[in-house]
């Protein structure tokens, strides 16, 4: 997808189906952008920064637009989600509004050590979602670079 300069803006377990052979397919273009291009596929949505616990912090608390940085991060904590089973931030925050008061404090999701042992695996993937989230967007990795780790 960002191969071809795409951008998808609201990236989350949800929004990933797997079909019966265990391809992973992405769906809800909703708010994917051209990234190369000031085209806008769609602006419906209820907000434009996409779902708020899978947003990055360039999303919610300046007024940055979707980019491929920001859907790396968000797949970051798809990882985490799918991994976890829960949503990004719980239970240590129920509703959203906590999670943008962790955003503007640089506060990541707590590693859940039951999912994430203490181990090389374990912490291999840890530094991976945590490079997701990196805080500087271009510190960030492609979504090239996480699919080879």
């Amino acid at each position: 997808m960002h191969q071809c300069d795409s951008v998808h803006g609201d990236l989350k377990a949800a929004n990933v189906l797997v079909s019966s052979d265990g391809v992973a397919r992405i769906t809800d273009f909703g708010l994917s952008t051209m990234s190369e291009a000031g085209l806008r596929f769609s602006e419906t949505s209820a907000t434009q920064m996409g779902t708020m616990r899978w947003a990055a912090p360039e999303q919610v608390l300046e007024d940055s637009y979707r980019s491929k940085h920001s859907d790396v991060y968000a797949l970051g904590m798809t990882f985490l989600e799918i991994f976890t089973g829960n949503v990004p931030y719980f239970p240590e925050c129920r509703k959203d509004i906590n999670v943008m008061y962790k955003l503007q404090q640089g506060i990541l999701p707590t590693r859940p050590m039951d999912h994430f042992k203490d181990n090389e695996r374990g912490n291999r993937m840890w530094g991976l979602l945590e490079s997701c989230w990196n805080r500087k967007p271009e510190s960030r990795p492609t979504a090239e670079e996480v699919m080879e780790s």
